[in-house]
Formats: C-alpha cells, structure tokens, sequence
C-alpha cells in the first residue's frame, strides 16, 4: 500500500522555465563563472547565493532562484564574486518578468474562456448517468480492470452513497449508504491523497467497498468542495505504476466537471426563469409609468426619473374636473420586489381613493391605513401630493415621509412640505394639509428625497431649488431633465429618484 501526493517539481532550470535558447546561456555562464544557477523549494543557506523567490510555474507555485559553485569539491564557505551575482540577479529579473507575463496571459485566456456563454440542451438524467458510466467503463478497460464505483458525499458530509459504477452488480444501488466513519481509505483520499492497495488482504482496516484484491482510491474534488471519491478495483493482485494512478485522477476530474456542468446547467436554467420574471415585473411598471402629461390651458406638466422605474416610486397626476388637478409624487424605500409591490399596492389604492375624495389629507389617511393593514413590515414609501385649482392657482398639499417640493417665484424659491412619517409606520398618524398659490410665471417642483434607509443621506435640494431658479426660463421636461441632472451629481446612478415639475404658463 502506498500513498501518492503529487509533486513534480524538478531542479532542472530549463525544463522549468520552457525557454528556447536557455540552456545554451546557462552552459555558458557556467563556463564563464564556473558557478550553476538552479531553483530549489527550500529557503537557500546562504544568503549570498539567493537571487530571489519567483513564480516557477503559472499555478502561482514559488521557489527560490540559487547559485551554487559548479566544482564537486568546493567549500561551504566560498564566497560568491560580486560579477557572478550580478549576473545572476539580472538573468532572475528577466525570468521573473517572463514569468509574470506568462501568469498574466494564462489568467486572461481562462478568462476569455469563462466568456462563452453557457447554453443549456435541456438534457434528462439519463444522458449525465449515460456519460459518467462511460468515463467509468473507459477507466476499466485502459487498466484492464474489473469495476469502477463513483461514491458521493451526501449533505451532512456523512455518508457515501454509490452514484454509479461499471463493473458491479445493478442492486448496489438499492443498499445503504456506507458511514463515512470508518472508511478509512476515503477518509485518506479525501484529503487530497491517491491511495493505492496493490493488495487488499494485507489492508483489512482500510475497509475497501467490494471484494476485490487491489484497488486504488482517489477523491473527486470540484474548485470549492469534495464531492466524493473514485474506486478502481482490479481482481487480481498487481502493482499499479504512477501512470495508473494518474489515469484514475484524470477520471475523478472528468466526472467532477460532468457533475458541476450540470449543477451550472441547472443554476443557469433557474436564473433565466427568475430573470425573465424580473423583466415581466420591471416592464409592467415600466408600462404603468408611462401617463400622458394633461392637457391644460396655461398649464404645463412634465416628469423625468433617474434609474430604473421600478425602484425610483411612482408619479400620478389627474384632472379631477375642469378646474382642479391632482399631482402625486411618491418615492419607496425598499428595493427588490418587496418596493415594488408596496409601489404597485399604494399606486393602485391612490388611483381607487382620489375617485371618492379630493381631500388631500384625507386621502394620504386612508393610504397609510392601506400600507399599514397590508403587511406587518411594509417597505417604507413617502408621498406628496397637491391638489391645484388651475383657475387661481391656489394649491392644497399634504406629505407624508421626506419629500422636497418647491416653489420657484420671479425673486426666489419657497418649501412647501414639511418631513412627517412615511406611509406604513404609525396607522394613526395625522398629516399637516398646506395652502400656497401659483402665480403666472411660477413653477412646482416635487422631489422624492427619500431618506427611507440607512445608506441614505439624501439630497441638498436647496441648492438644486437654487440652480433651477436661474433656468426658470426653461420648458417643464428641460426643467425636470436639469433637476435630475443635479441630482445625479449628488447621489450618482445607484439612487432611483423622480421629479414633477407643474409649471404656470405667462399670460
């Protein structure tokens, strides 16, 4: 019985380095200086003779770059000439730049790898167990064998149960799965070793599965986790040579990689399903985003939204008759779908409320007592919303949360709202009605800043209020466009915010 640990690693420069023309310059720089340059594992013992650690190989693998003295009897203590290490420690920067670039393409073309895209054939069962028998039939027949089993850990990492085989008899898989307590060849295999048992009767307490006189145990192992193990089993007592046990290794990887293909396959399937349900969700909101901006003598209405509809709240605005107008403005602070059906359900409860009441106050109530009644931890949502008489401009508002609405006059700009607690939190709670006119020339400007979630430091719209007011000038979608702008400036692309900008046109 042995154990094989792989370990390749040689002394010979050139074969590690792959260089043409290597050779050559180390023949004649032993010439020159009668001393040799090797790379060895082990830090050198003198330190004189070091000419660095470098990356040998492009797994990352580091040794140390050493001169040593070419005559056989040389002593211990000879000291390096200062020219020999010179031009040693120049050929070791060179190698280790060759080297670096070497690691860098071999990283970036697995990388370029990883870029094809993953396209599942819809495969059943049978054709993943169909080809994991092959890999087992073809490892059998190029060792001469009798059987090959694949045993995979289950979910405690307690037991191993036979997953496929070549060579056995078909009711192994109806037997239990074997106690990984005990098995004292997986136990060993499973810590990355090839245990090799050129006859099992000598071994008895490695506990070999099948009754065959020599076997070989590998681990089958994916990128992050243990799988399970690979058994060979020969009826016949032989040596197996390292070639063999290779051969094995080769194997378990295969049947490593068939096993995460299909985990991918899988994982890729779930994920197009959920990102084809998110799409149907994001484009629904999309499409209910999209309200024709009224139609009013001297009136103009105009919205724009940074980020996705979906987590920037929602806008609504609607002749209530053909005098008065009702703008709304919310923002949610949850994001994912837990935002978006809080938005849907308070959208669609606003559009059922403002049908019976035109009250402000009284409809933000009736919301709150929605949001509340509707989950025990609704996502928090702010609103405001106005009511404006299009004849003498008088507005009627009420927030709830943290919004920003402002008016832009001739000389300056003027708050109308006021922080109060956002839709959902408190069912009781009373909401401030205000009462402030537009005058020609004049604009609303409504702003979400929600300030709903800890990461939110929310937005300075006083300087925004200041900047729009010097583009006063400027339509109502050129104005909404500028503020959005602003805002992106402050809080970058990773906040959804909206805008409504209600603008009284000059006589």
């Amino acid at each position: 019985m042995r154990l094989v640990v792989d370990d390749n690693r040689s002394a010979d420069l050139e074969t590690r380095f792959d260089l043409p023309g290597l050779n050559t310059f180390l023949k004649a720089f032993e010439e020159l200086t009668s001393w040799t340059l090797q790379c060895q594992v082990s830090e050198p013992v003198r330190a004189d003779r070091a000419l660095g650690r470098m990356t040998m190989s492009v797994d990352g693998e580091l040794e140390y770059l050493c001169l040593n003295p070419l005559a056989a009897d040389a002593k211990q203590g000879m000291e390096t000439p200062l020219v020999t290490r010179q031009f040693g420690q120049g050929l070791s920067r060179i190698l280790t730049e060759l080297q670096s670039t070497r690691r860098a393409l071999w990283q970036r073309e697995a990388e370029l790898a990883t870029a094809i895209p993953v396209v599942s054939d819809q495969e059943d069962a049978s054709q993943l167990a169909s080809r994991i028998q092959s890999v087992l039939r073809g490892t059998v027949e190029c060792l001469d064998g009798s059987a090959a089993a694949l045993y995979l850990l289950d979910d405690a990492t307690s037991k191993l149960k036979l997953r496929s085989h070549w060579g056995l008899p078909h009711l192994r898989f109806v037997e239990p799965a074997r106690p990984l307590r005990g098995a004292m060849a997986d136990l060993e295999a499973l810590t990355g070793k090839a245990v090799v048992l050129e006859d099992t009767r000598e071994f008895p307490h490695w506990n070999v599965p099948e009754e065959y006189l020599s076997a070989i145990c590998v681990p089958v192992t994916g990128p992050n986790a243990i799988l399970g193990t690979l058994w060979f089993f020969c009826e016949r007592v032989r040596d197996f040579s390292s070639q063999d046990t290779q051969l094995v290794e080769m194997s378990a990887g295969r049947l490593a990689t068939e096993l995460e293909r299909r985990v991918l396959l899988n994982a890729v399937d779930d994920n197009q399903s959920l990102q084809d349900q998110q799409e149907a969700i994001q484009q629904w909101v999309q499409d209910r985003a999209r309200i024709v901006p009224p139609m009013l003598d001297g009136w103009s209405v105009s919205q724009a939204q940074l980020g996705p509809a979906d987590s920037a709240g929602f806008h609504h605005w609607r002749l209530l008759d053909q005098d008065h107008l009702m703008v709304a403005l919310s923002g949610m602070g949850g994001a994912g779908p837990q935002g978006v059906l809080t938005s849907a359900l308070i959208r669609g409860a606003l559009q059922s409320q403002i049908q019976f009441t035109e009250e402000v106050v009284e409809v933000l109530q009736n919301l709150n007592q929605v949001t509340w009644a509707s989950s025990p931890s609704p996502a928090p949502c702010s609103m405001i919303l106005a009511r404006i008489d299009t004849e003498d401009g008088w507005v009627e508002s009420a927030s709830a949360g943290t919004m920003d609405a402002y008016i832009l006059r001739p000389h300056g700009w003027e708050p109308i709202v006021r922080d109060e607690l956002p839709l959902g939190i408190e069912p009781e709670a009373g909401y401030l009605k205000q009462r402030h006119q537009i005058a020609r020339g004049d604009i609303l400007v409504l702003m979400n800043d929600r300030k709903l979630e800890p990461m939110d430091d929310g937005l300075d719209t006083t300087q925004i209020a200041e900047i729009l007011l010097r583009h006063s000038h400027l339509t109502t979608q050129e104005i909404a466009q500028l503020a959005v702008q602003l805002i992106q400036e402050q809080v970058g692309d990773e906040q959804a915010r909206s805008v409504v900008v209600v603008k009284r046109d000059d006589p």
